[in-house]
């Protein structure tokens, strides 16, 4: 009996170690699947207004000096053309893959009325070092059209489009239009406001969307940009600051 069992606690104790490596692999294991990446930080690289792109026709045309390499590019374009929207499939390579997110029929960037709004974008740019002209098809006119590019650059080295949405006035006349609201996915988001007025210019708005805030007028309308970075949620609020007039409003966030 006593023989019996000293085997077996011989036995057992040879097993323990074992044991013990296996449980320490599980541990180590672990912590290798807990390890993630932050959400985005972002820093303006530049930003390139242009007027009269599409000169009043649906060929569209603009000239950048320069883009960087690995960042994300988005335009914004307003126009006085009531009907108007991009055609996602006819932008050129420069810059990268153009996206629309309304692909060739209008999407959540494109609001109609008296004026249009909307956008396209590159995730992860190719380089450009000069001259670097962007070409692209609209479905109906942009009269009197304004553009803005901005590029930034991601924290992580990836941007992800989250969410688009537009406010259409329509025949309400206002001196503080409101900023467009969004749901984000994203908790450090970049978020681009744009504002087309159809009877007064804006001068200004407020923060958060201090990032790029830029303001003009062109024969058929006045425009608003601006971009607010870094953000977890976006409300109606704050408003533009313009002489009283009828508006349509468009925002467009990436994570």
């Amino acid at each position: 009996m006593k023989r019996t069992l000293a085997v077996l606690l011989s036995y057992l104790l040879a097993l323990a170690p074992l044991a013990v490596g296996q449980q320490n692999q599980t541990i180590v294991a672990m912590r290798h699947r807990t390890t993630a990446s932050g959400p985005n930080t972002w820093t303006l690289v530049r930003y390139t207004p242009v007027t009269g792109a599409c000169s009043n026709s649906d060929n569209c045309s603009a000239t950048l000096s320069v883009i960087g390499s690995g960042n994300l590019l988005v335009m914004v374009q307003e126009g006085g053309g009531g009907a108007a929207f991009i055609t996602g499939s006819s932008f050129n390579s420069i810059g990268g893959s153009w996206v629309h997110p309304g692909g060739n029929s209008a999407g959540p960037c494109n609001v109609q009325n008296n004026n249009a709004i909307d956008c396209a974008y590159v995730l992860h740019t190719s380089p450009c070092s000069s001259s670097c002209t962007v070409t692209w098809q609209t479905n109906g006119f942009f009269f009197g059209d304004a553009e803005v590019f901005y590029e930034y650059t991601p924290s992580t080295g990836s941007a992800n489009y989250d969410t688009a949405n537009t406010t259409n006035g329509g025949s309400t006349f206002t001196t503080t239009p409101p900023v467009t609201a969004l749901t984000l996915s994203g908790t450090s988001d970049l978020v681009i406001q744009t504002a087309a007025l159809v009877d007064n210019t804006c001068s200004a708005v407020g923060s958060p969307y201090t990032s790029v805030a830029y303001f003009v007028a062109t024969a058929w309308l006045h425009t608003a940009f601006a971009a607010g970075i870094n953000l977890s949620s976006v409300t109606a609020s704050p408003t533009w600051t313009c002489g009283n007039t009828r508006y349509l409003t468009m925002a467009v966030a990436f994570k």
